[in-house]
């Protein structure tokens, strides 16, 4: 029961994370905010 707790919450921060970058993106679309956060995410 642990593990899938563990996973939900894995599973949570990845979407959130999925969120923000979107929300990021939108925001700062020609900024150089998204481009770092796309190379950071892109690295991972």
């Amino acid at each position: 029961m642990f593990h899938s707790l563990f996973y939900i919450l894995i599973y949570s921060i990845h979407y959130i994370l999925d969120f923000l970058f979107l929300v990021v993106l939108h925001s700062y679309s020609l900024g150089p905010l998204s481009t770092l956060w796309h190379l950071f995410v892109l690295s991972k």
